[in-house]
């Protein structure tokens, strides 16, 4: 049996071009619809790992080895989302941001619900395998999982220094602590991967 895989290699700038009409199309629709704030929350991120894959993993393979960290940012967003969702954060991001959130944008737990633990998490999930085979496109999502968890573990702090009334606990601010860690961790590792011109996509 021919151990060869062929795979269907489309150059690498349609990944650049349909990551970036990606991150326009749903900015677009989530600043009518949620407002600039939730906007901002899904669009930096997005932009920042878009930056960071184009000076790095963007020309090499990331490795085998970051795969479990990057399916345990996943699974540690998770539980802060279920810690966010049991203390009603999007109902306390409306009373203290209100005026992001002023007719006709809406945004409740169902909605967050649909964006950040199904949406999001299941776009990472569904898009592990293309990190995997070492594609390009994974290996933007490997970077947008660890910076995606360092803005969320970082955001309920940030929230709680802003909000009128003074500081207090946000929705959020116990798991963002390991959010950010292995964020932080995450990006170590695919920043200190080795260049090798020899070392191609596609290939274990």
């Amino acid at each position: 049996m021919n151990s060869n895989y062929e795979y269907l290699d489309v150059p690498r700038w349609v990944n650049v071009l349909f990551i970036l009409s990606s991150i326009i199309t749903l900015c677009i629709a989530g600043f009518i619809y949620t407002g600039a704030l939730i906007t901002l929350l899904v669009g930096i991120p997005a932009v920042v790992a878009l930056l960071l894959w184009l000076t790095t993993t963007y020309h090499y393979s990331a490795p085998h080895s970051i795969m479990p960290w990057y399916i345990g940012a996943v699974l540690v967003l998770l539980i802060q989302h279920a810690e966010q969702w049991h203390f009603n954060y999007a109902e306390q991001l409306n009373a203290a941001f209100p005026q992001f959130f002023s007719a006709p944008v809406v945004f409740n737990e169902a909605i967050f619900l649909s964006i950040f633990p199904m949406a999001g998490l299941s776009l990472f999930l569904a898009l592990a395998t293309s990190f995997y085979l070492r594609r390009p496109l994974g290996n933007y999502m490997a970077w947008l999982a660890f910076v995606w968890s360092i803005a969320s573990g970082l955001s309920p702090f940030m929230f709680a220094l802003l909000q009128s009334g003074g500081v207090s606990y946000f929705p959020g601010m116990l798991g963002g602590i390991l959010t950010t860690a292995l964020g932080v961790w995450g990006c170590k590792l695919l920043l200190n991967i080795k260049y090798n011109v020899n070392e191609g996509y596609g290939h274990a």
